[in-house]
């Protein structure tokens, strides 16, 4: 089957958003056997936006069009008006629609403004799709032996109405395996996978990197899980090093899930990170259940204040050390009573001090068992190594988690 995405909004061509809907479309079409041949981003623009829409309807060949973006109430909100007009379609008021903004708005104590009655127009042969976290919701509609399907442009309010459209298209669904890794270069893993003889018409496998993490994806019909699984199999015993998870979401959402399933807390020392790691723990809903203290430790003074950490140790040994990252550690477990602990100490240049090496990462992961440090070198801009190093210590810690 064939799809097109089309994104809507001039905000993703003037640099202020990234398309991120493309990544998470594109995810969910694979799953259910889909082949995106051709992805294309337009303004907000009335003649531009009819010219490409009536040429893309007019010359494909395939099964779905999957449109984003545009459907809000205001001025430069068009695509179904737009849509409607390219496809030859009136519109039509549904009045069904219309009562759920308005009570939409009820439950805020507040009149529904006049403009969000364009949202309750649609195009004549629709089919809904509910909104069920906004004003705005999207439908689908034949055309020329197609569909098109038109979603809202915020991911949160996309992707799960994307998500119950899709279940229309599961006989064909794929599978998807992915195996975790971390600690080998992407370059060096494909070259692995490459000495792997395996029958490329019925498997597909690909390798992803988010700073330091490599996900090897592998896609495969439910009919050759069998198959699928041999080949698994070898490239487990191929990267049993450098797996630490498989099929993993992210690796923070996967720790709040665990923590607040086992009924088990966090705090968190920062320094080299500033912050990243709380931020990405408190990014996860429920993070609240999980996470008892998140500080940033960024100086000297603060790491003996906060922490308790002895300042002949940092004298002795300098801030970015193993012993002064234990000692971060030991001073969570006196000052709050939680069951696991992160602390992070590093050079993150473009300098380093005391002199120290950029990229120098020493992270330590307690419970209340055991205490260990350990040390990593990171290669990059300040960014970078800030990122690989979250992920380092974040990984730690889901291994000790799920050791207990």
């Amino acid at each position: 089957m064939i799809a097109n995405i089309i994104n809507i909004g001039s905000e993703l061509l003037n640099g202020r958003t990234v398309n991120t809907n493309l990544i998470e479309i594109s995810k969910e079409l694979r799953k259910y056997g889909f082949e995106i041949d051709k992805q294309i981003s337009i303004r907000d623009d009335r003649l531009l936006l009819y010219s490409e829409l009536k040429s893309v309807f007019d010359n494909f060949d395939g099964n779905l069009i999957i449109i984003t973006g545009g459907l809000g109430p205001t001025e430069d909100d068009i695509t179904t008006e737009i849509v409607s007009k390219a496809i030859g379609a009136e519109l039509i008021l549904d009045t069904n629609e219309l009562q759920r903004i308005k009570d939409y708005y009820l439950s805020l104590n507040r009149k529904m403004p006049k403009n969000n009655l364009k949202q309750a127009y649609f195009p004549k042969g629709y089919k809904i799709i509910i909104n069920n976290n906004g004003t705005a919701s999207g439908y689908s509609v034949e055309h020329n032996g197609f569909d098109i399907l038109v979603l809202p442009g915020p991911p949160t309010e996309m992707l799960p109405m994307l998500k119950k459209y899709l279940k229309l298209y599961n006989s064909n669904q794929l599978s998807n395996y992915t195996l975790n890794l971390f600690g080998k270069g992407e370059s060096l893993i494909e070259t692995e996978i490459r000495k792997i003889d395996y029958n490329r018409d019925i498997l597909e496998i690909n390798t992803y990197v988010n700073n330091g993490i490599i996900d090897i994806s592998i896609e495969y019909n439910k009919n050759d899980e069998i198959y699928a699984f041999e080949i698994i199999n070898l490239l487990k015993e191929k990267f049993k090093d450098e797996i630490f998870y498989e099929n993993l979401n992210t690796v923070e959402s996967e720790i709040v899930k665990i923590l607040i399933n086992k009924r088990k807390t966090l705090t968190l020392a920062e320094s080299i990170t500033g912050g990243l790691i709380a931020n990405r723990i408190t990014n996860i809903p429920g993070a609240s259940n999980v996470l008892i203290y998140g500080g940033v430790t960024y100086t000297e003074n603060s790491k003996i204040k906060e922490l308790y950490v002895k300042k002949d140790t940092l004298d002795k040994f300098s801030a970015v050390s193993s012993e002064v990252c234990e000692e971060m550690l030991i001073g969570l477990a006196t000052k709050y009573d939680a069951d696991y602990r992160i602390s992070i100490t590093g050079y993150a240049g473009p300098d380093a001090g005391d002199g120290g090496e950029v990229g120098l990462v020493y992270i330590g992961i307690g419970d209340n068992f055991e205490n260990r440090v350990f040390k990593s070198h990171f290669i990059g801009n300040r960014e970078r190594i800030k990122n690989y190093a979250a992920n380092k210590a974040l990984i730690e810690l889901l291994k000790l988690i799920n050791k207990n």
